[in-house]
């Protein structure tokens, strides 16, 4: 149990130390010395945990994704306000994380990999809510909503969260029922 607790603890003095390199530079100039020197540890213990500053990356961006995707599971049920509310939550949760990671300094491919995780969870709706529209058609639509979703959620970060999850999500819900509503017409109209 003793181990257990040195290896969180370990991990999250790497992990922490690294969001606060990531803050002065991008990804491709952190190195493992310095995160070491930063966070006062050696090299054979960051290797024992990582390979390198971009390993270290993939592994803190599966973790979130692995806990956006568990969330988006349990409560797809619930609803589209819900659900985002609850991942806005998880957002201010981990916000020094998530905000790096979408950041100049971070991993651009990280806004992508959330895309395709929720498309993965909610093509299928899409598929059974818009049978009129194609294929391409869905995913024009899908992409449509989690773009403007995506630019939410940053200008949201990059004004300090300030509006509570809740009022965000409630007014992606707005926005996401307006263009459903164009679809269901671009439906009907077989355009």
């Amino acid at each position: 149990m003793a181990q257990d607790a040195r290896v969180r603890y370990t991990r999250r003095v790497i992990q922490e130390t690294f969001v606060e390199l990531l803050r002065e530079m991008p990804l491709n100039k952190v190195t493992v010395k310095e995160i070491c020197r930063r966070g006062e540890i050696n090299r054979a213990t960051f290797y024992r945990h990582y390979a390198d500053p971009y390993d270290l990356m993939e592994k803190i961006e599966k973790g979130l994704l692995e806990q956006l995707e568990e969330y988006v599971e349990q409560s797809v049920a619930d609803g589209f306000q819900k659900t985002m509310e609850g991942m806005l939550r998880q957002v201010v949760k981990n916000s020094g994380m998530y905000r790096v990671i979408v950041s100049g300094n971070g991993d651009p491919r990280f806004s992508q990999r959330l895309s395709e995780l929720c498309w993965r969870r909610l093509s299928g709706q899409l598929a059974a809510r818009f049978p009129g529209l194609s294929a391409a058609r869905r995913r024009w639509l899908y992409e449509f909503l989690a773009q403007g979703c995506s630019g939410i959620l940053q200008s949201w970060m990059a004004g300090g969260m300030a509006e509570p999850p809740e009022e965000t999500a409630a007014f992606m819900a707005r926005l996401k029922e307006q263009v459903e509503f164009a679809a269901e017409r671009l439906q009907t109209d077989g355009k």
